[in-house]
């Protein structure tokens, strides 16, 4: 992940495609840009083929979006409880009786402003979210939240390259040729339990301070000391290990992402139910 104004040189992107390593470029507020793929990553004919018609298919597309909402909001209350902070009420009836996918991005928004109302109380009043604001973010605590997640959906975007999966193809958020969108959809699962947990751990514990790491320019961002500071937690973050019933071992957080898209990419294949990750704590 690259943010900021940097120069990348050929022989470096020659050595970052031989190496298998594709390159996110983000603006200094984390903003995605671009990315620059290795020609060579793993695809698959026959998934991308079962991919688009999973995707095509009213049915295969409205049970993972389902899950991946689901996924959300059981690990947005995961983090709630974290951190203090009281459990939302989540109607999973209304996410499984959802018949098109407008209806269901419309209940996700619905849970994720519960969910963000319920953060702020355990939040310092300079830090809370309020209403959410993300192009530009407009307050410290969403320029935390859009830095965070932009985190987060590179490093599953960084995943699913390791992966047989097609990176273009999604089924929550529509389909787009200028972003991987699947990393948008595994993203949701995690953005609560390995991105918001981080900085409101950081919140609290004082590390962020609005005069020293925060810039105002059209908008409220992260200057390069607390991008550098975020980083560093997030990277500590990604490498904390869990237990992976599925391996019967401890693996990184950044693992339980590739075993996530395993899981998605088994469904695809096979047919075999897909259940989103749900953190234990």
């Amino acid at each position: 992940m690259i943010t900021g104004n940097a120069t990348l040189t050929k022989p470096a992107i020659q050595l970052l495609s031989r190496a298998g390593i594709p390159v996110f470029l983000m603006t200094s507020s984390g903003r995605y840009i671009s990315s620059i793929l290795p020609e060579n990553y793993l695809i698959s004919g026959k998934v991308r083929i079962m991919q688009f018609s999973r995707f095509l298919d009213p049915g295969s597309r409205m049970h993972l979006a389902r899950a991946f909402v689901i996924g959300a909001a059981r690990n947005y209350n995961v983090n709630l409880r974290r951190h203090g902070a009281p459990r939302i009420r989540v109607s999973f009836r209304d996410v499984l009786s959802a018949t098109d996918i407008p209806g269901l991005m419309g209940i996700e928004g619905n849970i994720a402003d519960s969910y963000f109302d319920s953060l702020d109380t355990v939040l310092p009043e300079e830090f809370r979210i309020g209403t959410r604001s993300r192009r530009p973010p407009m307050s410290f605590g969403n320029a935390l939240i859009s830095f965070v997640n932009s985190l987060i959906y590179s490093t599953v975007s960084s995943e699913i390259f390791c992966t047989h999966l097609d990176p273009t193809v999604s089924f929550l958020h529509e389909p787009s040729t200028s972003r991987t969108s699947l990393a948008l959809d595994v993203a949701e699962i995690f953005k609560p339990i390995l991105g918001h947990s981080v900085i409101v751990s950081m919140i609290r514990r004082k590390e962020l301070k609005p005069d020293k790491h925060f810039v105002s320019n059209g908008g409220v961002f992260l200057n390069e000391a607390g991008r550098r500071m975020v980083l560093s937690r997030f990277s500590e973050e990604m490498e904390k290990t869990v237990y992976s019933k599925s391996l019967a071992r401890y693996v990184s957080n950044k693992h339980i992402i590739r075993l996530e898209l395993y899981k998605l990419e088994r469904y695809i294949l096979e047919g075999e139910p897909y259940k989103p990750y749900v953190a234990r704590r």
